[in-house]
């Protein structure tokens, strides 16, 4: 019988569930989606932030029950995480910061590419920020990057006063793609307080490598061409 992502939320008590913020459908929507587009018989899923653990077997279970093989790599700050580990389970937890560009370029090295990128870390914006550039063009092609949780942009304490929103950052990238799609060589000129992550984003031509962006109540996802 077929159980739902949100099946196994529950299961392992994740706040990815319906029974608190309510993502799975978006989720489990947009792998079918891209299984559709890009069939594959393996699926490999990083995720940026780990707790118990509980997400990180949501997903192995839920990779299991339609048949794919799988490989399920957290990262999280907290060496307890660890214990989240279970390599039978092709489970894997690496200990280290998600602004450190040095350990998410060896995470992508030993572990990637990957086809589903989830951000459920600290939530401060600009650590998200600087998840996404560096992580973004480690997606293999047609993957997802989900962006978790994105109310804190609306939270002085996890924005630095406004000045780092992801909601905004994101906001952007709707301006730049749909820009470029007209012109390859135009400026688009743009007020002032720009971030440097999303200038060193449209340097590495993210903005180009965006198929689309889906905004949902509290989560972000952007699926890569």
């Amino acid at each position: 019988m077929f159980m739902s992502l949100d099946h196994f939320a529950i299961r392992n008590n994740t706040d990815k569930s319906s029974l608190h913020h309510d993502y799975c459908q978006y989720y489990e929507d947009a792998i079918e989606a891209y299984l559709k587009r890009h069939p594959v018989s393996s699926f490999s899923l990083l995720e940026i932030g780990v707790k118990e653990g509980g997400s990180l077997r949501m997903w192995s279970e839920y990779l299991d029950s339609i048949g794919l093989n799988h490989r399920i790599v957290g990262i999280d700050l907290d060496p307890l995480a660890v214990s989240a580990q279970n390599t039978d389970k092709n489970i894997f937890v690496e200990i280290g910061d998600q602004r450190d560009t040095a350990f998410l370029s060896r995470i992508v090295e030993e572990y990637g590419p990957f086809d589903m990128i989830v951000d459920d870390g600290s939530h401060v914006c600009k650590h998200q920020h600087k998840s996404f550039v560096a992580l973004f063009s480690y997606l293999k092609r047609a993957g997802i990057y989900v962006v978790e949780d994105v109310c804190t942009s609306y939270w002085p304490e996890y924005n630095d006063q406004g000045r780092y929103s992801m909601i905004e950052f994101c906001k952007s990238l709707v301006d730049d793609i749909n820009f470029h799609g007209i012109t390859a060589n135009g400026t688009l000129d743009r007020k002032e307080g720009l971030l440097i992550e999303h200038v060193i984003a449209r340097r590495l031509d993210i903005n180009t490598a965006i198929r689309s962006i889906h905004f949902f109540n509290s989560t972000i996802l952007i699926h890569k061409r």
